[in-house]
């Protein structure tokens, strides 16, 4: 049986093996890697568990309270979820992703970039 491969706009599937964010480019949640073609990013644990709830959640929008809560079990403050979305953020662009996350509507919405 093969990998289960998952697009990211298949918003209503919770689970998956390796998530098809943009051609070419894969996230691997077993391993928090990102990888383009050959090359592998490893996420960090807390930047692969806020990644993953941006993924699963319905149009990749999630509150700070959801982020408080999968991160923190609601004992976060305003600034660590600041710092993990900063963190995340950092990561994205670093893994080359074209993605971006933004705060919209009372909360972050991780979306695609105009630029790919």
């Amino acid at each position: 049986m093969g990998i289960k491969i998952v697009y990211v706009a298949d918003a209503n599937i919770k689970e998956a093996d390796i998530y098809l964010l943009t051609e070419g480019i894969t996230y691997d949640v077993m391993s928090r890697t990102v990888w383009r073609g050959e090359e592998a990013i490893r996420l960090a644990p807390q930047a692969a568990a806020l990644f993953l709830l941006f993924l699963h959640a319905e149009e990749h929008r999630v509150t700070a309270e959801e982020i408080d809560r999968k991160l923190w079990k609601g004992n976060g403050s305003k600034g660590s979820i600041h710092a993990a979305i900063k963190r995340l953020r950092g990561s994205l662009r670093n893994a080359g992703l074209p993605l971006e996350i933004i705060f919209h509507e009372e909360c972050y919405l991780l979306k695609k970039t105009r630029c790919i």
